[in-house]
């Protein structure tokens, strides 16, 4: 991500946070309950092209034909897009699929938990897929399409070493759709139906006859809690590195971004102001300013909103990066006795006059 932005010649501070999820708390346990008579495969998702819900249904009906009473396919949604709604209505007919939209309590969340043997997610084009993830942290297997964004638990499927993640190929590409708006929207990737198929049948083989097993002792994704932990880490900003230049809005150097941009606890400031409100909000130790284009000695307003900020924060080290110093000497004597003690000068070059 960060490669991509400097080729396109933004250069910002990137920062790759995660995203929490949290295992829903089923009493008994999931692997405690047995099996209903019918293995049931749960989708959990709304009723839009892009969740792949009617592709699902329809591998599903081919692999193990209509009303087949020893497996079903649970299907909810809170919400759905017309022409999906239209298509799913079609699928009533079989007695084994069963479909429910709508806004449900947090018992019968658990509840369909509880009755699933298989979590399945045939999205189309996904950002990061909680249900799934959901799922495996309960212990329940998921089949999901092969997209990116699952890539990860292909990897904890390998470590655990038990087949609980299976894979949907993709086929190509397809127009990508959405109800809110007729413009073109990129592309969706295509579920490989003949493979779904293929992988419905696997799984039954693999658990319809077999007990329930317990989760994986090792978490999945990070809780909620735990990214919360992480944000206000990073929003706890003890060092703020200020790039000043002459009066040019030339903005913070890639050179900047490349030597703090990785360190913990750095915010990056623009104007005064912005050095002003961070040393307010947050428990600031170090200021360091970049004066890009030298100090000349007319720029008496930086150097009194330097003094300024110094008598209002003193307990903040200081250090002034400077590209050159452009003040006579007795100016530069100033200078340098009224920086004492907090303020750290360094120069790049110093140009006497």
């Amino acid at each position: 991500m960060a490669q991509g932005f400097r080729a396109s010649g933004l250069y910002v501070p990137i920062k790759v946070m995660p995203i929490g999820t949290e295992a829903p708390s089923l009493w008994p346990p999931w692997h405690v309950s047995s099996h209903k008579p019918a293995f049931t495969f749960l989708v959990l998702a709304n009723l839009q092209p892009r969740k792949g819900v009617v592709e699902t249904a329809t591998a599903f009906v081919a692999a193990f034909g209509p009303n087949n009473a020893s497996v079903a396919l649970r299907i909810h949604a809170k919400w759905g897009d017309h022409d999906v709604l239209k298509d799913i209505e079609s699928f009533r007919k079989f007695s084994n699929i069963h479909v429910s939209i709508g806004t449900i309590d947090e018992a019968e969340l658990k509840e369909l938990w509880r009755e699933a043997d298989c979590v399945v997610a045939l999205s189309k084009g996904e950002g990061w897929g909680l249900i799934p993830r959901e799922a495996l942290s309960i212990g329940i297997p998921v089949m999901v399409s092969d997209l990116p964004c699952w890539s990860d638990l292909r990897h904890e499927s390998q470590l655990a070493g038990q087949g609980r993640t299976y894979f949907v190929k993709m086929s190509g590409r397809e127009t990508a759709s959405y109800a809110f708006t007729s413009e073109d929207t990129g592309h969706f990737f295509s579920v490989d139906e003949t493979h779904a198929q293929r992988v419905f049948l696997e799984i039954f083989d693999a658990h319809s006859h077999t007990d329930r097993v317990k989760p994986w002792p090792r978490e999945l994704s990070l809780s909620w809690h735990q990214v919360a932990q992480l944000y206000a880490a990073e929003l706890e900003k003890q060092v703020i590195v200020f790039a000043k230049s002459l009066g040019i809005a030339c903005g913070i150097s890639s050179y900047t971004y490349d030597l703090f941009g990785d360190m913990q606890g750095v915010g990056f400031a623009r104007t005064w102001s912005e050095v002003f409100v961070f040393a307010r909000m947050f428990s600031m130790r170090v200021l360091h300013i970049q004066h890009e284009h030298g100090l000349h000695w007319d720029d008496n307003e930086f150097l009194h909103t330097l003094f300024a900020f110094q008598r209002r924060h003193p307990n903040v080290s200081m250090f002034v990066t400077l590209h050159s110093l452009h003040l006579g000497q007795q100016d530069r004597r100033a200078f340098y006795y009224r920086s004492v003690p907090r303020i750290y000068v360094q120069q790049k070059c110093i140009i006497s006059q």
